[in-house]
């Protein structure tokens, strides 16, 4: 008996030290974790900056799925409220991929458009003139139609007092085989430098 009451209080005080030391462990374990996740977007958020924004929301949809892992495995309590946010994760995941396969399709429509845009005749210049001394009024023209890449056509009218008579020259890369009048290449550039102001603003 006096072994035992001798013994007894040492192993209870032994029991409580051990509790609190193990009761630390827990706590130093638990604000370590919680320090690491609130660190870790950091870490994330420098390395996906250069990222495509589905991508990004895939990494982090990937973490919170990774700490819900984790918080199933120390809150057991809670599996069922947390695996239904699991699936809410996977939903949005899901989601994110529909988002991107759309997003995918209007970029190739877009290069699409553009790429036909630049085929387009987007630049319009008139230049009229009066190339006989005989006649009255800037009768005869210069049209010149041009697209993105300065191809395109000019169509001449040169107007006399009895006939008038159109030609049309092709132009490539703002060049024609032909030589063209002072008119002719007043008109061209012109719709070269309309098209030119317009793709820079």
């Amino acid at each position: 008996m006096v072994l035992n009451s001798t013994v007894a209080p040492l192993l209870v005080g032994a029991g409580i030290v051990v509790v609190l030391l193990i009761a630390t462990l827990i706590v130093l374990t638990l604000s370590m974790r919680a320090l690491w996740r609130t660190r870790r977007p950091a870490r994330l958020d420098a390395r996906l900056e250069n990222l495509p924004p589905a991508e990004q929301l895939e990494h982090r949809l990937g973490e919170v799925e990774r700490q819900l892992a984790g918080a199933l495995q120390l809150l057991p309590e809670h599996q069922e409220s947390l695996t239904a946010a699991q699936r809410a994760v996977e939903q949005l995941r899901n989601l994110a991929k529909e988002h991107e396969e759309i997003f995918d399709h209007h970029r190739q429509e877009i290069q699409d458009i553009q790429q036909r845009l630049r085929l387009a005749l987007r630049s319009v210049a008139v230049q009229r003139y009066n190339p006989f001394p005989d006649t009255g009024g800037n009768f005869s023209f210069v049209i010149a139609l041009v697209n993105e890449a300065h191809d395109g056509v000019l169509l001449t009218g040169l107007h006399a007092r009895e006939t008038t008579r159109i030609f049309a020259k092709y132009i490539a890369a703002g060049q024609c085989e032909t030589r063209l009048s002072p008119d002719e290449t007043a008109a061209l550039e012109r719709a070269i430098r309309q098209l030119e102001s317009d793709t820079h603003t």
